[in-house]
C-alpha cells in the first residue's frame, strides 16, 4: 500500500540532500519478485508501485541522469535474472515509467548482485554514483548484502546506496540495512499510512524550486518529549517504554550507546504507547532516545543492560528416552534454545528453541549418565544450566508425575462410570480403619473433571468423589506391582463405600458374545500425562469415522480419561497457560488396544523464514507457535503458512484477530488452500467455519490429502488467552465441541488417512 511510494520519494530526497545542480547519476533497482503480487488493502503492491512512480517521475528535474534496473521480472527461480532496463541518462522519465508499467513480477530476490551491477553500470569507481534499492524481501540467492556494501564502499569514488524496506519487519530490515549504512546511505521503512503521507510531503517539498533567499527566522523551539522505562533490563529482552511527544508519523524510540549515532534497535512511536523495544544482547550502559522524524533527539535517559535472569525447572532424574518437561525463564531471544548435553562437554544431545513453547519438552538421551540442561542465549552463550541424571529405563519413572520415584507408594487410577467423565469432582482417599496404614488422608486440592490419577501406599482405602448431584465412593485394595485401576461407583445407601471392581477393558468385559455392531461403540481409554500441570486435550478424527472433534472442557492433570469411536485420531495436548503444544500424535483406537496410552512426541518446530513463513518439512507433524500474533496450530509435512499478521485499514484501524494463509505443493508449484480471517471472501470460493481465532475459509476443489491437512490446521487453531479459557467451549454451562469441529464435514465426509 505504501512502501513503493516511500521508495520512490526516497530517490528524490536523495537528490535534494546531495544538491540539485550536482546530483550524481542514479539507478533505481526495482524488486520484480513474485511477492510483489501481495495485496495491501485489496490492491496489489505492484499496482501501487506503478501509480506512485508515475506521480514521482513528474517531479524529477529534466537534467537528472536516472536509470532503472530490475530483478526477478522475467523468469522464476533464476538468480541471474537481473537486467539494466533503462541505462542512466537525462530525460529517461517516460522510458522508466513505460518499463515499470510493463514489468512482470515472477522470480527470486538477488538484491546484492543487482546493487553491484547497478554500481558497475554507473562506473562507480570513476564517478559519483547513487543506487536506490526497493525490496519487499530478503536476499534469496546466497549472497551477503553487507559484504557487497563494504566492497562497493572501499572501491567506489563517491558511492552511496539507499535501501527502501518494502513491508519488511524491523528484524528483517536490519538484515539489509547494512547496504545503506556501510555506504553512507539511508535505510527507510514506513509502518503506516501516516508515515507515507509525511514522506510524500517531505519529498515533494525537496524538489520544489528554491525560493529567493530570505533572512533566516529564529529557530522554533523543539517540541517536548518524555520517556518512561525501567532503569535496567536483561540483555536481549523486550522492555515497555512509555512516552509523550509530538507523535509524528516518523518519530522513533531507539536504544544506542551513549555518544554514538543512531542505534540498531528502534521502533516507531505510532506502534503503540507504551512501545515494545528489544534491547541489545551485550550488557553495559545504554541510552534510550525519543527522536523527532527519526533524526532529532528530543528526550533521552540512561538504561543498564545486565546479565539475564535464567531459571530452569526440570526433574533431577529421568529415564533414558523419556520426555523431559523444562519450565524456563530467560531473555526469550529469537535464537535462544535449551539443550541437553553431557556434563563437562560442549556438544549437545538434543535441543529445542524456546520461543513459542513453555514448558519446552525434550527427549532424554538413550545413554545413561550425567548430563546438563543448558539455556543458550542467541545460540552462542550459555547463561543458565542445571544438572540432569539419566538412568536406565527400568530404574526411574518414564513419565514424571505418573509413576512416583518414592518406592513406598504406587500409582493408582480411579475411573468414573460412563456419562460422568466431564463432571467436576472433589476426590479424597482415607485409610480404612485397622488397615495398619499410618499415612494421613489424601485429597486433590481442587475439583477435576472425571477420574483421578495419583499415588497411594499399598493397603485398603476408602475413596470418594463428590460433585453437583453426584456422590461416588468405593473401598479399594492397593497392591504393589499391580495395575491398581478401579471404577468408583455410587455410594451405597448405608453411606459406606462399596468395594470397587478392578478396571476391565471394554473389549474383554463384552466377551466373545458381543453383539454385532458393538465394535462401533466408543472405547474407553486413558492417555497418560507426563507433566506437573493441567493439560487441555482434543481429539480429531482422521479415518472417516462418523465422529466430531472432541475437546475436553476442563484441563486435566495426569491422565485424560475419555471415550473415542474406533478409528484413527489425532490427539493434541496443550498445557494450560502454556504456549505451543506439549503433545501431538496419531493413535488407532480399537477394542483390542491397551486402554492406557502414552502419547507419542512430535519433536518438530519449524523455523520461521521470511520467504517461506512456517514450513513443515520431513516431519509427520509440526507445531507452530507464533509469539507475535499469539497463534498456535499444527501443520502436516509438505504444507506451510505465511507469517500471521494483523490487517490494517487505510485509516490505521487494526484488526482484532490475525490472518494467515495455508499453502500446499501442487505439481511442483505452490497453491493457497485456506485462509484465516480473509479480508474478502465469496461463497463460490469455498466454505468458511468459525474458530476461536475467527473465520477459517477453505478453497473448493482440494484433493483428499489437502482437505485433511486443512482440517487439522483449522481444528488445532488456538489464539492467545483462548488456550486457557475453557468457557469458549461451553454454552449455557453445557459442554460443546470445539467451534472448529465441523470443519470440512460438508466438503469431505469420507476422507481417509492418506
Amino acid at each position: 500500500m505504501f512502501r513503493p511510494t516511500l521508495a520512490a520519494m526516497a530517490v528524490i530526497l536523495t537528490f535534494a540532500q546531495e544538491g540539485m545542480a550536482d546530483s550524481p547519476r542514479t539507478i533505481v533497482v526495482m524488486d520484480g519478485s513474485g511477492s510483489m503480487w501481495g495485496q495491501i488493502d485489496g490492491r496489489a503492491k505492484l499496482e501501487i508501485a506503478r501509480d506512485t512512480v508515475a506521480e514521482v517521475l513528474g517531479t524529477i528535474p529534466a537534467d537528472q541522469e536516472l536509470g532503472l534496473m530490475a530483478y526477478g521480472h522475467r523468469r522464476k527461480g533464476d538468480c541471474s535474472d537481473i537486467e539494466l532496463v533503462v541505462p542512466p541518462a537525462k530525460g529517461t522519465a517516460a522510458a522508466i515509467l513505460g518499463s515499470v508499467n510493463s514489468m512482470k513480477f515472477l522470480g527470486k530476490t538477488p538484491l546484492s548482485q543487482a546493487v553491484k551491477q547497478a554500481a558497475q553500470a554507473l562506473r562507480y569507481s570513476e564517478d559519483a554514483a547513487t543506487v536506490v534499492l526497493v525490496t519487499d524481501g530478503l536476499e534469496t540467492c546466497n549472497a551477503d548484502p553487507c559484504a557487497v556494501a563494504r566492497e562497493l564502499e572501499a572501491s567506489g569514488l563517491n558511492f552511496t546506496a539507499h535501501v527502501i524496506g518494502f513491508g519488511l519487519t524491523q528484524k528483517e530490515g536490519a538484515q539489509v540495512a547494512c547496504l545503506a549504512t556501510e555506504t553512507g546511505g539511508r535505510y527507510i521503512q514506513a509502518s503506516d499510512a501516516g508515515s507515507l503521507s509525511a514522506a510524500l510531503r517531505e519529498t515533494i517539498a525537496a524538489v520544489a524550486p528554491e525560493p529567493a533567499p530570505e533572512p533566516k527566522p529564529k529557530p522554533a523551539a523543539l517540541p517536548k518529549a518524555t520517556l518512561d522505562a525501567p532503569d535496567q533490563a536483561a540483555k536481549g529482552s523486550e522492555i515497555q517504554v512509555g512516552w509523550t511527544g509530538p507523535d509524528d508519523a516518523l518519530d522513533t524510540i531507539e536504544i544506542a550507546t551513549p555518544g554514538q549515532g543512531a542505534g540498531r534497535f528502534f521502533v516507531y512511536v505510532q506502534s503503540g504507547n507504551p512501545v515494545t523495544l528489544r534491547v541489545p544482547a551485550e550488557s553495559g550502559t545504554y541510552e534510550l532516545r525519543y527522536k523527532l522524524n527519526d533524526k532529532t533527539t528530543l528526550a533521552s535517559r540512561r538504561i543498564e543492560i545486565v546479565e539475564a535472569l535464567v531459571t530452569l525447572d526440570a526433574p533431577d532424574v529421568v529415564a533414558a528416552g523419556a520426555d523431559v518437561s523444562i519450565t524456563w525463564q530467560g531473555p526469550d531471544g529469537p535464537q535462544d534454545n535449551i539443550q541437553i548435553a553431557k556434563a563437562g562437554t560442549d556438544s549437545y544431545e538434543t535441543y529445542g528453541y524456546v520461543s513459542g513453547t513453555n514448558p519446552l519438552v525434550l527427549i532424554a538421551p538413550e545413554e545413561p549418565g550425567d548430563y546438563e540442561i543448558l539455556y543458550k542465549f542467541g545460540d552462542a552463550e550459555i547463561i543458565g544450566r542445571r544438572a540432569l541424571k539419566i538412568v536406565p529405563a527400568g530404574e526411574a519413572p518414564q513419565d514424571q508425575g505418573d509413576i512416583p520415584a518414592d518406592p513406598s507408594v504406587v500409582p493408582v487410577t480411579f475411573d468414573v462410570p460412563p456419562g460422568l467423565e466431564g463432571v467436576p469432582l472433589d476426590w479424597s482417599a482415607v485409610p480404612v480403619e485397622g488397615s495398619g496404614l499410618a499415612v494421613e488422608a489424601m485429597a486433590m486440592p481442587e475439583a477435576r473433571a472425571g477420574g483421578w490419577q495419583g499415588t497411594l501406599e499399598p493397603g485398603d482405602w476408602d475413596v470418594t468423589a463428590t460433585g453437583p448431584g453426584v456422590e461416588l465412593g468405593a473401598r479399594v485394595q492397593v497392591e504393589p506391582d499391580q495395575a491398581n485401576r478401579f471404577v468408583i461407583g455410587s455410594v451405597s445407601e448405608s453411606g459406606v463405600p462399596e468395594v470397587a471392581p478392578e478396571f476391565v477393558p471394554e473389549a474383554e468385559a463384552m466377551g466373545e458374545d458381543a453383539p454385532a455392531g458393538a465394535v462401533g461403540d466408543p472405547v474407553a481409554i486413558a492417555i497418560r500425562g507426563v507433566f506437573g500441570f493441567a493439560v487441555n486435550w482434543r481429539a480429531i478424527p482422521l479415518s472417516g469415522q462418523d465422529s466430531e472433534t472432541l475437546a475436553d472442557t476442563s484441563p486435566q492433570e495426569g491422565a485424560w480419561n475419555t471415550r473415542l469411536d474406533p478409528g484413527i485420531w489425532r490427539i493434541i495436548g496443550q498445557g494450560e497457560g502454556a504456549t505451543g503444544f506439549v503433545y501431538a500424535g496419531d493413535i488407532e483406537v480399537s477394542r483390542a488396544m491397551d486402554p492406557t496410552l502414552v502419547m507419542p512426541h512430535f519433536m518438530a518446530y519449524p523455523k520461521f523464514t521470511n520467504n517461506n513463513g512456517y514450513p513443515c518439512k520431513g516431519k509427520p507433524l509440526c507445531s507452530v507457535g507464533d509469539k507475535a500474533s499469539g497463534l498456535s496450530l499444527l501443520l502436516q509435512d509438505g504444507y506451510r503458512t505465511d507469517q500471521p499478521l494483523f490487517l490494517e485499514t487505510a485509516a490505521g484501524v487494526r484488526s482484532a484477530t490475525p490472518t494467515f494463509s495455508l499453502f500446499a505443493k501442487a505439481g511442483g508449484a505452490e497453491q493457497m488452500i485456506a485462509i484465516l480471517n480473509p479480508s474478502q471472501w465469496l461463497g463460490s470460493n469455498g466454505t468458511c467455519v468459525d474458530t476461536v481465532a475467527g473465520p477459517y475459509c477453505t478453497f473448493a476443489g482440494l484433493d483428499a490429502h489437502e482437505e485433511k491437512a486443512a482440517r487439522v490446521v483449522g481444528a488445532s487453531i488456538y489464539l492467545g488467552a483462548a488456550r486457557a479459557t475453557p468457557a469458549t467451549l461451553q454454552a449455557d454451562g453445557i459442554p460443546v465441541t470445539n467451534p472448529a469441529a465441523d470443519l470440512f464435514d460438508q466438503l469431505a465426509p469420507n476422507w481417509n488417512r492418506n
